[in-house]
């Protein structure tokens, strides 16, 4: 198996993922199911972000994809707000940003989170992640970096310190992604080595092809218990990596 280069880094920063997702979990009062969501697209900012690090620079690697990792997040949240129930202060936030942008629609993506921000007195900051939470057209990585007052992109104090707390590297993340790898490299085989069912497990387990989702979430889709689901990864699992070995 062909192995990134800054794997060290990316097992490294596993619990700032864990802890930002957190953060943002709190923050808009998500339910634990989409606390797991946010970490796994945090983990896939973290792992695609990497293969383009270089190592040598100055610049930190978490600091390198911090906005990221975020964006990616609040795309998850994005489109969980649509499937969940959120708090009704985010609903009304939401629906004043919508209307503020609708009435101001001529005005560039900078004025209008300049106007979310005074009109609603909030930071540049907190406008631009509503902004972003409000609209349904995805945004860049580097539109988002643009769209921040500075280059300094971790601006939460409590959250800084925590990210910069001892790292926790959670083994079980590191298993999870590893196996995921191990998956990903094997795409084309899948079909061949498990069953129809098996396969599709790990597609939509490990976000191949789909948008990563819970073991319940996938035994909904096919009627069946998260038990019978994670069981069923797990045989899959095994019977690829003993084939990749």
């Amino acid at each position: 198996m062909k192995k990134n280069k800054n794997e060290r880094l990316i097992h490294e920063n596993y619990d700032n993922v864990y802890r930002l997702a957190e953060s943002l979990s709190k923050t808009y009062s998500l339910p634990f199911e989409a606390f797991e969501d946010l970490q796994k697209a945090g983990y896939v900012s973290l792992i695609e972000q990497s293969r383009n690090f270089d190592e040598s620079k100055t610049i930190p690697f978490w600091t390198y994809v911090y906005s990221g990792v975020r964006l990616k997040m609040l795309e998850e949240i994005r489109f969980l707000i649509d499937t969940v129930s959120i708090s009704e202060h985010l609903n009304k936030q939401l629906s004043k940003i919508r209307k503020i942008c609708a009435e101001n629609s001529q005005l560039s993506v900078d004025e209008q989170i300049a106007l979310i921000s005074n009109t609603m007195n909030i930071s540049t900051d907190k406008a631009t992640e509503l902004f972003i939470l409000s609209q349904k057209r995805k945004t860049s990585i580097d539109e988002y970096r643009s769209m921040l007052d500075s280059n300094d992109f971790i601006h939460d104090k409590k959250l800084d310190e925590k990210l910069l707390s001892d790292i926790l590297n959670p083994e079980e993340i590191m298993i999870e992604n590893e196996q995921k790898q191990i998956a990903e490299n094997l795409i084309d085989t899948l079909d061949v080595l498990l069953s129809p069912r098996q396969a599709e497990y790990i597609r939509m387990y490990y976000g191949i092809g789909y948008k990563p989702q819970t073991f319940s979430q996938i035994g909904e889709e096919f009627c069946v218990s998260a038990a019978t689901v994670e069981k069923g990864v797990k045989t899959a699992l095994k019977k690829l990596k003993e084939y990749f070995s």
